[in-house]
């Protein structure tokens, strides 16, 4: 519990005498002289305040000739600092006793106000402090001096009477909060369009209460014609004054009030003195444009692409567009224009979708707060509001200008800056650490970048000449169709461009003329199918199939190795490695027995080349012996080179695994192939088995009963049992019998066994028909 402590007092429980400064509401912007030049702020702050200041200092040095650079040092610090104000909304000030005269200070001294274990607070948002010596100076500039009863009397000469407002439970609270009244000074801004209609939760008083209200604003004069000679000697004050403004759910509400308050003259008997504020505008309006209990607006339901055509619909889509319109009328009328712009703040609460295009932003001319947005004297308001009326509005004035007053121990309020501090201290570090995190992800993105910008150099290489672009294109085709397995196109490409795409001596040497003799145009055909794949497509394939990755130590591309490739990780080296990897099994026959493709030539590893699509000299790691059928991605490929094996065994080395070998694992000859079927019919055979057997003994299982052969009766009317509610057929009744209990997996087997009988019964029956006719 929070206790006074007097000075050389041990702790009570006794609850401290309020100071007389304290026995009526503080206000943030009129406070007592005395008191003003004794706050200080409290010590967590000033050590934070301390931090960042000491944090951009650091950040500035050997930069303070850049004035670039300081204006970003200054803004890091600003931000450092509203990121240790986002932690508390308010500003804690206190009143050291550092002074001589603490031991003759007491709750009645308002010359030397000491007040003792008491915290005063103001939102941060209010008074901007970047340092802990400037705080002082904030709040000094911030205050506004009371109007005194001679400018209210010569305010009200020369713009007429101020009335006094009441009604609504926001303008009655707001009052309280405050331990004021407000009065309304709308004549002071001139004649407003509808001046004469009024939110419902404002009204005037009578016409007496008018007369009690400008008569109370001249108090302290007697002499009537005093009065009026006094006004008119003094000049018309200029006032400070804010805009407040609550937009949400179709409502809309704006105030201008007067920061100074304008206290009335003692009275007479008792001698206190009423405080008032004089709200210059104030206007509501309501449409509806928001659904009972669903929330959102009516435009952010049709952004989400589901445009409802209800009644109801179109008439929320009238009510924004009706509110909107009401907005910009009231905003752009030239005394709330005047009024708007002469504030010192605006504070709003409004969602972006519904201020923009309302409060800011206009498609046709410009709104009276574009000044104050890009002069950053518009803010939100720091706190939680509700529905948007004029004495929401006013409450929201009180809440932001009322001063907060705490009583804490030493013990509390110590306890309570080490929590504060701790949590400031914890953000912070969590701040750093996700800076560090960003600053790694966008590391790690650059890199990825990086890669694969280099990787789309590689692919694209430089530019190509437009002959062997045509001559890369072809080939490209040529690959496309073998991995297709399209045979008839694989022959047709060939006996047009085989010369030019295929060349026994790599794809930058000249391709071979055409002999004359018949054996030596056989062998170059030969030689030709079996020429090697160019590096460039090779390393393109490899890329796509995802072996290449970029080494970040060397800075190098490297090809992934496997001392055991799949299919899948092998890149082909001819055409007949294409054909194989596709698995057409006519292609494969095509190559190997009347082009008489190679099968022992091996699979060479990836070369790595440079952006300029050149070969580095480097390559990846030697691949173990690998060979077209190991790059066969079904069991007909394969079978391809087992048939050729067992029909021409003295074409190649087809078993030898080692180099010079095809590394076919058997042949496959007719008996081969007679076993093979009947090994997988007799599989099927025993695999039919097992399924009955199956069923059956999940049938025992169950105790499905043999139904005996019903007796006959007589047939009943076709009326009486086809009747709505009759029993179901007996042939339905023993069915659903015999599969109760069963699992619905169960059941699908039984009835296949079941049409399987049927069905053998039937073909049986046939057979036994047509051998009686014979």
């Amino acid at each position: 519990m929070s206790t006074h402590l007097a000075a050389g007092e041990a702790p009570s429980s006794k609850k401290p005498k309020r100071h007389v400064l304290l026995q009526k509401p503080l206000y943030a912007l009129s406070l007592p002289a005395p008191l003003l030049h004794r706050l200080q702020l409290r010590a967590v702050d000033t050590q934070l305040l301390h931090e960042s200041d000491e944090g951009s200092s650091s950040d500035s040095e050997g930069s303070s000739d850049d004035h670039s650079e300081d204006e970003a040092n200054e803004a890091s610090r600003h931000r450092r600092v509203q990121g240790v104000a986002a932690r508390d909304p308010f500003w804690w000030f206190v009143t050291p006793g550092s002074s001589s005269k603490r031991e003759t200070a007491g709750p009645e001294d308002t010359e030397y106000p000491e007040l003792v274990q008491t915290q005063l607070g103001v939102y941060r948002a209010l008074v901007p402090i970047a340092a802990p010596d400037s705080a002082q100076y904030a709040l000094q500039s911030f205050q506004a001096e009371p109007i005194t009863a001679p400018q209210v009397a010569a305010l009200q000469l020369a713009r007429g009477p101020l009335r006094k407002l009441k009604g609504g439970p926001g303008a009655d609270e707001a009052a309280h909060m405050l331990g004021a009244t407000f009065l309304d000074g709308r004549t002071v801004l001139g004649q407003l369009d509808g001046d004469e209609e009024y939110d419902s939760d404002i009204s005037e008083t009578s016409s007496s209460a008018e007369h009690q209200g400008t008569e109370g604003a001249l108090d302290g004069f007697d002499d009537p014609q005093r009065a009026q000679s006094v006004a008119a000697q003094t000049p018309v004050p200029t006032l400070r004054t804010w805009t407040i403004i609550l937009l949400g759910g179709g409502h809309f509400s704006a105030v201008i009030v007067a920061l100074a308050p304008a206290p009335t003259a003692p009275a007479k008997r008792t001698g206190l003195v009423e405080q008032r504020f004089i709200v210059l505008a104030h206007k509501a309006f309501h449409r509806y444009t928001t659904r009972k209990k669903q929330g959102g607006g009516q435009a952010a339901q049709d952004a989400t692409g589901r445009f409802a055509k209800s009644a109801g619909a179109q008439l929320r889509r009238y009510g924004e567009i009706a509110l909107a319109e009401e907005v910009r009328e009231l905003l752009g009328s030239p005394a709330w224009r005047s009024g708007i712009e002469k504030s010192e703040r605006v504070w709003v609460r409004a969602g972006k979708r519904n201020a923009r295009g309302l409060l800011w932003s206009w498609a046709s001319g410009k709104s009276p707060l574009e000044t104050h947005r890009s002069q950053d004297t518009l803010a939100s308001l720091p706190f939680p509001t509700r529905r948007p009326t004029i004495g929401e509005a006013l409450r929201c004035f009180a809440e932001l200008i009322r001063v907060r007053v705490r009583h804490d121990s030493e013990e509390d309020l110590a306890a309570k800056d080490a929590a504060y501090l701790a949590q400031v201290q914890s953000g912070a570090r969590a701040r750093e650490e996700r800076k560090a995190k960003e600053k790694a992800r966008a590391q790690r993105d650059k890199a990825r970048e990086e890669r694969a910008e280099r990787a789309r150099a590689e692919r694209s290489g430089p530019e190509l000449e437009p002959k062997e672009a045509l001559r890369r294109d072809r080939f490209e085709r040529l690959v496309e169709m073998a991995r297709k397995g399209r045979v008839s196109a694989v022959k047709s490409h060939l006996y047009k461009y085989e010369g030019d795409i295929l060349r026994p001596g790599g794809w930058d040497t000249e391709a071979p003329s055409d002999p004359d003799d018949a054996d030596e145009a056989a062998d170059l055909l030969r030689t030709r199918v079996d020429a090697p794949f160019p590096s460039w497509w090779r390393f393109s394939d490899a890329n796509e199939k995802g072996l290449v990755r970029y080494d970040s130590t060397t800075g190098e591309l490297e090809v992934l190795s496997n001392p055991t490739p799949t299919a899948r990780q092998l890149v082909p080296s001819t055409l007949l490695h294409v054909a194989a990897e596709g698995g057409s099994e006519e292609l494969l026959k095509y190559l190997l027995i009347e082009r008489r493709a190679d099968p022992t030539i091996a699979v060479q590893p990836v070369p790595i080349l440079d952006a300029q699509g050149k070969p580095t000299g480097k390559q990846s790691d030697d691949l173990p012996h690998r060979t077209a059928v190991d790059l066969c991605t079904n069991r007909d490929a394969r079978d391809v080179f087992r048939s050729l094996m067992a029909t021409h065994p003295d074409w190649y080395d087809w078993g030898s695994m080692e180099k010079g070998g095809a590394r076919v694992p058997s042949a496959l000859t007719e008996e081969t192939k007679a076993k093979q079927t009947d090994r997988r019919a007799l599989l099927r055979e025993k695999a039919k088995a097992r399924e009955a057997q199956a069923i059956e003994e999940a049938a025992a299982a169950h105790q499905i009963p043999v139904s005996a052969p019903a007796e006959v009766k007589d047939k009943e009317s076709h009326k009486s049992r086809n009747r709505l509610g009759g029993a179901p057929p007996a042939a339905l009744q023993a069915k659903l019998d015999d599969t109760a209990g069963l699992t619905p997996e169960m059941r699908a087997k039984i009835e296949r066994e079941k049409r399987a009988r049927a069905a053998e019964a039937r073909f049986a029956k046939l057979q036994l028909g047509s051998s009686g006719q014979q």
